[in-house]
């Protein structure tokens, strides 16, 4: 009880799970549908990493503007395991369930998904991410190495691009709360939330 009314109302985040996929098929200037999730379990850590260019502009010896164009965010995903029917599924390969073979494809098939996390936050409560647009570049094991003392597994890394969808330029929306089934479905356009695109907040006021 004393350790819970510590930190209670304190908004950091100390967790990352839930993460799923959703495949896109549909996503142009008037469409966007998504398919059925696909649930990616063990997962560990998510780096980000804005790609972006940037361009000063000089005027009475300064700096008159800073121009940033930015594109989205390069991101790896490391999780602790990884089934040959997800990776058949984030188009790596073809797996046939009745040999229990896979047929792997490294070169991927560039496809591109939704997807939905929650990070717990301190007080208990949920910081819920949907992003509109993941663009799948490569999967692979991290390192492949002679068992040992230490415990240690070799995790797969996911790596891709989170994007703008081509709807709506939307690219995610986040919420704050405990009802993790907001986590399950990917909405046509946005609701009428807090929306991130190109890291600032606006509102979506755009109906379906």
């Amino acid at each position: 009880m004393k350790e819970k009314q510590a930190i209670r109302g304190k908004q950091a985040i100390r967790g990352f799970k839930r993460f799923k996929l959703f495949p896109i098929l549909k996503n142009t200037t008037t469409e966007y549908a998504v398919g059925g999730a696909i649930p990616i379990n063990a997962v560990q850590e998510m780096t980000k990493e804005d790609i972006k260019t940037e361009k000063q502009v000089y005027a009475d010896d300064g700096i008159y503007l800073n121009l940033v164009d930015w594109s989205g965010q390069k991101i790896s995903i490391t999780v602790a395991e990884m089934n040959l029917q997800t990776l058949a599924d984030l188009g790596f390969g073809e797996y046939d369930q009745e040999n229990q073979e896979f047929k792997h494809n490294p070169q991927g098939m560039n496809k591109e998904f939704a997807s939905s996390f929650a990070c717990e936050k301190a007080d208990g409560t949920y910081r819920m991410f949907k992003f509109y647009d993941f663009a799948i570049i490569e999967v692979k094991e991290s390192a492949i190495k002679t068992k040992g003392d230490s415990g240690d597994i070799q995790p797969y890394t996911i790596t891709g691009i989170f994007k703008r969808r081509a709807k709506d330029d939307s690219y995610s929306v986040i919420k704050d709360g405990s009802d993790l089934t907001w986590l399950d479905t990917i909405e046509p356009s946005p609701p009428l939330e807090m929306s991130v695109t190109n890291g600032k907040a606006k509102k979506q006021v755009e109906s379906v």
